[in-house]
């Protein structure tokens, strides 16, 4: 699965649960890859969102992903390869107060 695919899947979940999805955009205009802005559409509030596709070593059951590509961001949303399901977890940086805006 290519990172495209994957940030259409969570747009696609995004969307389907009521909320407006956004590309985060850098300084120069450029595509900022893997990053999204969801606003939620009743309340008004935003968080950066960040897609990266899960990995599982051979035999594992575990799904992993490089944290160090993490970066600033509220939420990770992590897809599995094999079935394309989501998990939208906080990530770290949210938790130090840290915001990715």
């Amino acid at each position: 699965m290519t990172t495209h695919e994957a940030r259409r899947l969570v747009i696609d979940h995004l969307e389907q649960a009521g909320a407006a999805v956004y590309e985060l955009r850098l300084r120069y205009g450029l595509p900022s890859i893997g990053q999204l802005v969801v606003m939620d559409t009743a309340t008004g509030g935003a968080q950066v969102v960040r897609v990266l596709v899960g990995k599982r070593p051979g035999g594992s059951r575990s799904l992993y992903y490089d944290k160090r590509r993490v970066g600033r961001c509220d939420l990770v949303a992590l897809v599995d390869p094999d079935d394309g399901s989501i998990r939208l977890t906080p990530s770290s940086s949210a938790a130090e107060g840290v915001t990715g805006v």
